[in-house]
């Protein structure tokens, strides 16, 4: 990894602080061995590990790709993508019930909790998060040890205060001691070892994980990082592409053929009406997911993927088959819904896109970016602008509207920062992997995406970093004003902190 950071003395610790990425569909942990971050695999060799939770009748508690593989035989004990849930009122997660087979109930206060019929009872979302966590720090200490004392948990950009004390409470829940919180966006620069003394830069760091989309603009410069603007879209992740190749295959938008026969237009329709009962099962859903999430991943690296499943269980199976080309067809609306976050930060930033890809005039054409205020500037600034012109000037009160209007244009050009270019991409989170995703970046940016580190891994990795900041394991990283403190990383770079409860 070039991360370009130098080993420091070690402070005294009660115990180890690592570095999570607690992520919507995978969750990945971390930890600074000899001045450097160092991703933790389990004893299969996987980095991440899949952000699902099972729970039994006999109260037995499962994670990760375990509690993955029961999800078509369990699906009402086995909780995933939690993360689009947590912290959120019950009325404000509708939208995500349709594609959960688990019961999201409201609660006494409003939020939205998990039913879990095997426990008899409803769970808060930071509960399932805690079993997720909890697995992670056990990890750890079979690696160090020892004990683990606290950890640097990576949230969204766009998370809110009652998302991020949810996450810090997972937090407490797990038995962590202390819980920091820092940006996504944040934890994936330090990754690439971006912010170094005699780096000077304007970075986009794209973030497109499982079920969340953070974008945000982050300057270097001597030696500082600092979060100049931040967007993305809570509701758009990996999941969505999943559920987008899902829903073709459910649909019979794709004639079908039985594993190990010929092709015919009589198992076509049997393959296609096989998937619409699927519709209407949570276990054969469970199973069509997980195949489209296979074709999604072997479609980065092939130009055709064959999806073999089983939709009934006991009935025949299907193989269907899907073309790189078909699939990034489909899901050219969802890639569509990444350019209004994206036109957004640039706005804010005042920088200026190099490209203009098909799926910009897509999103103009969906309607899925306002509409661009006049030339002369928006309200607030015209109105101000042309008040400073009037003064200067001496106009009369009675001066025409197009001469106030010029003179409000004018001062604002007067003002404008020069528009600036982006000069470095960093790309976070599995679903960044996707070619046409990649495609669409670099010519958004005019710059070719970095690729020294692993997506699925870098935030884990920044999160790290800022851990061994923490316990003075690492030197020479700043993330804003030349200077580390709560205040600051709170205003400049979202870094929050939420101490615990103590063990």
């Amino acid at each position: 990894m070039d991360a370009g950071l130098r080993r420091a003395s070690l402070h005294t610790v009660a115990g180890a602080y690592i570095g999570i990425d607690l992520g919507t569909s995978n969750s990945v942990v971390a930890v600074v061995e000899d001045g450097l971050p160092r991703v933790l695999p389990d004893k299969a060799g996987c980095v991440t590990t899949p952000s699902w939770v099972t729970f039994t009748e006999d109260a037995e508690v499962v994670v990760g790709a375990p509690a993955r593989r029961q999800a078509a035989a369990n699906p009402h004990n086995t909780f995933s993508s939690v993360k689009r849930i947590i912290g959120r009122p019950f009325s404000a997660v509708q939208a995500e019930l349709r594609a959960l087979p688990y019961a999201v109930v409201r609660s006494f206060d409003g939020s939205a909790e998990l039913w879990c019929p095997a426990l008899r009872r409803a769970l808060a979302p930071a509960e399932v998060s805690a079993q997720i966590l909890r697995h992670l720090v056990r990890r750890a200490e079979g690696y160090l040890g020892g004990g683990v004392e606290g950890a640097v948990i990576a949230v969204p950009a766009h998370f809110d205060a009652a998302q991020r004390a949810a996450t810090a409470e997972a937090g407490r829940l797990a038995g962590l001691g202390s819980v920091q919180l820092l940006q996504e966006p944040v934890a994936a620069a330090l990754a690439y070892g971006l912010g170094r003394a005699a780096d000077e830069a304007l970075i986009l760091v794209f973030d497109l994980g499982g079920g969340t989309f953070d974008c945000s603009l982050v300057e270097a410069f001597e030696g500082c990082l600092e979060v100049i603007a931040a967007g993305g879209d809570a509701r758009l992740g990996g999941d969505d592409w999943d559920r987008a190749l899902l829903t073709w295959l459910a649909g019979g938008r794709r004639g079908g053929a039985q594993v190990g026969s010929g092709p015919g237009a009589a198992l076509a329709a049997a393959a296609a009406a096989a998937a619409a009962d699927a519709r209407g099962d949570p276990a054969a859903m469970a199973r069509l997911t997980e195949a489209a999430e296979t074709a999604k991943r072997a479609l980065s690296g092939a130009e055709a993927a064959a999806v073999d499943l089983v939709v009934v269980e006991g009935g025949p199976g299907f193989r269907a088959e899907v073309t790189r080309a078909e699939f990034e067809a489909l899901t050219a609306p969802l890639r569509a819904r990444l350019w209004p976050p994206l036109e957004a930060i640039g706005r804010q930033a005042f920088v200026e896109w190099a490209g203009r890809p098909i799926e910009v005039a897509l999103a103009e054409s969906l309607d899925l970016v306002p509409a661009r205020a006049p030339t002369h500037g928006a309200p607030d600034s015209a109105d101000a602008g042309g008040a400073r012109g009037a003064a200067e000037s001496g106009a009369r009160a009675g001066a025409p509207a197009a001469e106030r209007d010029a003179g409000g244009a004018a001062a604002q050009q007067r003002f404008r920062p020069a528009p600036m270019r982006i000069t470095q991409v960093v790309m976070a989170g599995g679903a960044s992997r996707m070619p046409a995703v990649r495609r669409l970046v670099a010519a958004l940016a005019g710059v070719a995406p970095r690729e020294t580190v692993n997506p699925e891994a870098c935030v884990a990795l920044g999160a790290a970093i800022q851990a061994g900041v923490l316990t003075g394991q690492i030197s020479g990283v700043e993330l804003a004003d030349g200077a580390y403190s709560m205040d600051l990383h709170a205003r400049a770079s979202g870094f929050q902190g939420f101490p615990t409860q103590p063990r």
